[in-house]
């Protein structure tokens, strides 16, 4: 920009990384984005407002909210859902990125779409441009990998793409909340 452009995007409350598009939420955690905490406690555990949003505007039920994956809505990255499911994401408290990365760990991108940051993850994982595609069948060998099995640097790109381990390995939420702190245990914002 120039020096005009960049006094007139001042004025309108843009500085360098919102111009950039960085994400600007605190984040005291090792993954790219805030984490979304709310997503992680099962359904007996949320209030009946938000209930009420997950099962009316997402199409959620207790089985789908508690098997992280199993929900139709996921399969889209958040500029895909449908104007009434973007809007429940929002009121939940998702946004574009922790949508993309936390719910869909971008599995709807185009391969061109991918950014290079998230390209190398990727990769790291096994993936190529043709393997990502809908209509490949192959799949890296870490896709089948326990997360125990994975190299460190695929747990880093897999970090990257917000997984952890009880995601990666597809446990329920019920699983690995702790009912009587009300928090899970897998990872924390601390």
């Amino acid at each position: 920009l120039t020096d005009t452009e960049k006094s007139v995007a001042n004025g309108l409350c843009f500085f360098e990384d919102n111009w950039d598009k960085k994400d600007m939420n605190p984040n005291p955690s090792f993954f790219p984005y805030p984490i979304p905490d709310f997503r992680y406690r099962p359904w007996n555990e949320l209030n009946p407002v938000t209930q009420q949003v997950a099962r009316g505007r997402m199409d959620y039920n207790l089985e789908m909210w508690n098997n992280l994956g199993t929900s139709l809505v996921e399969k889209n990255s958040f500029f895909n859902l449908d104007p009434d499911q973007r809007a429940g994401a929002m009121e939940l408290g998702f946004y574009t990125h922790t949508w993309d990365c936390f719910m869909n760990h971008y599995l709807s991108y185009y391969w061109s779409s991918i950014h290079e940051d998230l390209k190398v993850a990727v990769e790291t994982l096994g993936w190529n441009e043709d393997m990502w595609s809908d209509e490949a069948e192959a799949t890296p060998p870490s896709e089948s990998k326990p997360w125990s099995d994975l190299t460190p640097e695929e747990k880093a790109a897999a970090t990257r793409l917000c997984y952890f381990e009880e995601i990666w390995n597809e446990r329920p939420i019920t699983d690995w909340y702790d009912y009587d702190t009300g928090k899970n245990t897998a990872v924390t914002a601390d």
